[in-house]
């Protein structure tokens, strides 16, 4: 009961911070305090993804979790991390949005939906939508209005589905709320299942990136993780590649997960290989089949002219914002041969990463499954041209299972970009300040390094 009173006291005071955050609306005027009370609530989650990370070193191998001891996770904790998670979200949630106005762009796109229009085949300013946007109070904020839908078909459907109820970016934030919630829970799930501390939850669950972009911005990322995360789940336990029915459920959850966001369906390639290189060709095959029937099914309203890509081309060609990799190649050879070089250097990664799970395996509970899925999507965020604060949630969700203070730290550094409204605001473009990338990345690198070198100096004998 005493350790679930310490716990009760750190959730009341990130409570305290995220009301503190909450309370500086609108956000975007307020960014340096804003930063100021999601890095004091970093802290202890650094503290604690590392002290997670030292008990797995110690234990032996993260992909052995049963030598850590670890107990399942208490209805209690979890009951606690669930509570403190939702009074987070409601401190932020009740001003408008204005980090973002991503938002925006999802009440017009639900809009249009609703009203059985295809967002694919007619940008936000097309003459056919006129009388739409008269009556639309949110078309002065839509961002990008010449490019057409850009998210995928699941996603346009649940937008579509809130606009039938109310076209409101409130409506959308409380249901990113809700669906951020019961992320939690499946990951709860996910930390039973894989025999993970269950204190690792809150390293999603109570993050200041996680609190602010699912109930302030009101992102999408909550709904498109939420299936790539069951289905990972299915696949943890001992032997659960065994079983069909467990591969082909998760199959089928990756198919929504490539239909709501497509980096949703990754972890069906690292499943496909191992299940390949163990001879069972025929359910690596079906596997894939189950994957994009389920996605064409949720998608086909919206097949009829061909597959729904919408503005992606002009996102994958033009854009560009806060990157790492990219930004270092653009300095040296040019814009658009770095973005070529970022693409094969993924698909090196990508490669590499999936050789290494065929070789190891998922592990006798499925967490080379998760791990080959956080190593991705970090190698997609080093990589990508493009880099928003809520691209780090791809990254943070895995977390619970992995543990890394290092990445705990790079998602919790990411919003620094958000400076470039105070950059606007005294005058200057929407760029973030030069100094914020380097610390953004730099400064995790350098975490990664020193344990790194700490773990390979406590491994050699007559060290503990």
């Amino acid at each position: 009961m005493g350790v679930l009173i310490r716990w009760n006291l750190l959730g009341a005071v990130l409570w305290a911070l995220a009301w503190m955050v909450g309370g500086q609306a609108p956000l975007a005027e307020h960014v340096p305090l804003v930063l100021l009370g999601s890095a004091l609530a970093l802290v202890p989650l650094v503290f604690l993804a590392h002290r997670l990370e030292r008990q797995s070193r110690r234990s032996g191998a993260a992909d052995v979790p049963e030598r850590r001891g670890a107990p399942p996770p208490r209805v209690a904790f979890v009951v606690s991390v669930l509570l403190w998670a939702l009074l987070m979200r409601l401190a932020v949630h009740g001003g408008p949005p204005s980090l973002s106005d991503d938002v925006y762009r999802y009440v017009w796109e639900g809009r249009v939906v609703a009203a059985g229009l295809d967002p694919y085949a007619a940008a936000p300013d097309d003459p056919s939508l006129a009388s739409m946007a008269r009556a639309a109070p949110e078309w002065p904020s839509i961002n990008h209005p010449q490019l057409p839908a850009i998210y995928p078909p699941l996603s346009q459907e649940l937008l579509g589905a809130l606009a039938g109820f109310e076209p409101t970016e409130r409506v959308v934030r409380g249901a990113m709320l809700q669906l951020d919630l019961v992320l939690i829970v499946v990951l709860a799930w996910a930390c039973r299942r894989g025999r993970c501390h269950p204190r690792g939850l809150v390293l999603y669950a109570w993050h200041p990136l996680a609190v602010i972009e699912s109930a302030h911005g009101g992102h999408l990322e909550p709904f498109a993780m939420l299936p790539m995360m069951l289905g990972v789940t299915l696949l943890l336990g001992r032997d659960a590649l065994a079983s069909w029915a467990r591969r082909g459920a998760a199959f089928a959850c990756w198919g929504l997960g490539l239909a709501a966001k497509f980096a949703g369906a990754l972890p069906a390639l690292g499943v496909c290989a191992v299940l390949w290189k163990r001879g069972r060709r025929e359910g690596a095959l079906a596997g894939l089949a189950v994957c994009v029937a389920v996605a064409g099914l949720v998608s086909w309203r919206f097949l009829g002219d061909g597959l729904p890509t919408g503005s992606l081309g002009t996102y994958a060609e033009d854009w560009s914002h806060f990157a790492s990799l990219h930004a270092l190649l653009a300095a040296a050879i040019g814009f658009l041969p770095a973005r070529w070089v970022c693409a094969a250097l993924f698909a090196l990664a990508l490669g590499w990463l999936t050789a290494r799970l065929v070789r190891e395996g998922p592990g006798d509970h499925g967490l080379g499954v998760a791990r080959f899925g956080r190593d991705v999507f970090l190698a997609l965020l080093v990589c990508s041209p493009v880099v928003h604060p809520w691209y780090g949630l791809w990254l943070l969700v895995w977390l619970p299972l992995l543990p890394s203070a290092p990445l705990v730290l790079l998602a919790g550094l990411l919003p620094l970009s958000y400076l470039a409204w105070t950059v606007q605001a005294a005058g200057g473009d929407w760029t973030p300040p030069p100094w914020t990338a380097p610390v953004a990345y730099g400064l995790p690198l350098i975490a990664w390094a020193w344990a790194w070198a700490w773990a390979r100096r406590s491994a050699r004998p007559g060290r503990a």
